[in-house]
């Protein structure tokens, strides 16, 4: 990959962009796009979590997280993969 290294001051305008940002040169062709990926911090994403509600009750996690049997990984895909 190679890497081009921006002015800060267009670093600043593509950090402050709300929506993709296309890039293109002196001429108006495109060069690319930049798609800025937000990555939330540890704390934030407990926030998330705590927001999010179970379709399942505290006892139907309970009873599932000791049950017994079921099919492993590699069991359920040797399965799907006779299907095809």
């Amino acid at each position: 990959m190679i890497q081009v290294t921006v002015s800060p001051d267009l670093a600043e305008k593509i950090r402050a962009a709300k929506e993709p940002v296309q890039v293109v040169d002196e001429t108006g062709d495109v060069l690319g796009s930049f798609q800025f990926e937000a990555v939330m911090s540890a704390e934030e994403f407990r926030r998330q979590i705590v927001k999010t509600k179970s379709p399942f009750t505290r006892e139907e996690t309970e009873a599932r997280r000791h049950q017994t049997g079921g099919h492993t990984t590699a069991e359920v895909m040797e399965h799907l993969r006779k299907l095809s």
